[in-house]
């Protein structure tokens, strides 16, 4: 069975019993405790899929020309705009075009998104490195809700995880579904 099949029949059963019950408490106690455990299996199939995608970059506002293959531009890119002379086509494992996250705005959707895979993490860390020659420029690296919000002065990430310094000034590391209001509270 399901977890999200258990969980929704223990909170109609939960619904449905008395609150003051012993069963209802003990129910409770339960379904508390299956949330907590499916909260942290997400968590945990987060950080697996953020360690498999270590080489990868994503890239927005790039685009191949009519036929070129997107290997190709990805290492043009790299080379003209990011002025990455040692970058070559062999360290590029894959790259391909890719349409916006369904979490996106509209007008990320609409803009074209490379990702790029490559052999080595320590060649994607040098590219990374190399990005604040982006700055101004329309070629972005997207990041997350975090940047809408007032509370919350500046972000960014590395190696799969996100980092933001709050309007306290506290610099706090962010978990996958985390609220905002909780990083505040902490």
């Amino acid at each position: 069975m399901a977890i999200e099949d258990h969980l929704s029949q223990l909170t109609s059963v939960v619904n449905k019993t008395e609150s003051d019950t012993p069963i209802s408490t003990t129910l409770a106690a339960e379904l508390v405790a299956m949330r907590t455990e499916t909260r942290e299996s997400l968590l945990l199939s987060n950080d697996n899929e953020q360690y498999s995608r270590r080489n990868n970059l994503r890239i927005c506002g790039i685009k191949p020309d009519e036929g070129e293959n997107c290997r190709i531009t990805a290492v043009k890119f790299m080379k003209n705009i990011l002025r990455l002379a040692d970058i070559n086509i062999a360290d590029v494992e894959t790259a391909h075009m890719t349409a916006g996250s369904q979490q996106s705005s509209l007008g990320q959707r609409k803009r074209p998104t490379m990702l790029i895979r490559f052999y080595s993490r320590d060649k994607r860390d040098y590219v990374i490195k190399n990005r604040k020659v982006l700055k101004g420029t329309h070629y972005a690296k997207t990041m997350n809700r975090l940047r809408n919000n007032e509370d919350v002065r500046t972000t960014w990430s590395w190696n799969g995880k996100f980092f933001a310094i709050l309007s306290n000034g506290k610099k706090v590391t962010v978990k996958p579904f985390q609220p905002i209001s909780e990083l505040l509270a902490n």
